[in-house]
């Protein structure tokens, strides 16, 4: 089974290695062609094991693929991945991928702003609790690369963009947080609702055992307690 990597970052880099120590090939496709392929292979912890493309991929390739992942700093609206959609790839971030291996617990935490913040503090807590804790997401730390180090009782703390909720599929937290909302500082969505929306995904997965925490004092996250309330009568 063979998986795509899209991307050129050390997100790509990384989930390219942990598909190799889950025994999965990954072809890496990097998508801004900014690397020679001698310094990519320089990158990953097996290269043999890894394929690299750049500018395009051959027909022959496409056909071994299974799934697509995309690295953190790639959009989802991004030329080629709308292409791979079109030709019938599920598509899924590194975020959904790494949580896939967690062997541990996750609390995720999502916002407009702030997230930083609120994971490091989340982070912090956990770890003056437990030192088996991972802060993880986006330029916090990579789950990639940590998740191989989780156990039964270890925690990861997520930051969790917009971008990685639109990728998701079985992400799991038990404890989630929307911090806050506030469509009106992103341009990549048609209404308040779509970006809503996106965000509420963080608690798709998560069942009446788990737990999701929000802002009171934020409006938009304040009707989605009301709804969820309304919602357990």
């Amino acid at each position: 089974m063979n998986a795509l990597v899209v991307g050129n970052a050390r997100s790509g880099i990384d989930t390219a290695n942990l598909l190799v120590d889950k025994g999965i090939t990954p072809v890496f496709f990097d998508i801004g062609d900014s690397y020679e392929h001698y310094d990519l292979y320089s990158r990953f912890s097996e290269p043999e094991e890894v394929l690299i493309y750049s500018q395009e991929l051959p027909g022959s390739v496409l056909e071994t693929i299974s799934y697509v992942v995309i690295a953190d700093a790639i959009p989802t609206d991004d030329e080629v991945v709308k292409q791979l959609r079109l030709m019938g790839f599920p598509v899924i971030g590194e975020t959904e991928l790494a949580s896939s291996f967690d062997r541990g617990r996750i609390l995720a935490v999502t916002g407009t702003k702030g997230k930083t913040s609120a994971t490091t503090l989340l982070g912090k807590i956990v770890k003056d609790r437990t030192r088996n804790a991972f802060i993880v997401g986006d330029d916090l730390g990579s789950y990639a690369d940590s998740v191989c180090q989780t156990t039964k009782d270890s925690t990861t703390i997520a930051k969790v963009c917009a971008r990685d909720l639109e990728v998701i599929d079985g992400f799991h937290p038990v404890v989630s947080a929307i911090i806050n909302i506030q469509p009106h500082h992103t341009t990549r969505y048609e209404s308040a609702n779509e970006y809503i929306a996106v965000k509420e995904r963080i608690m798709m997965n998560q069942t009446a055992q788990d737990s999701v925490v929000l802002n009171y004092d934020d409006a938009f996250t304040r009707k989605i307690g009301i709804r969820l309330d309304e919602g357990s009568e």
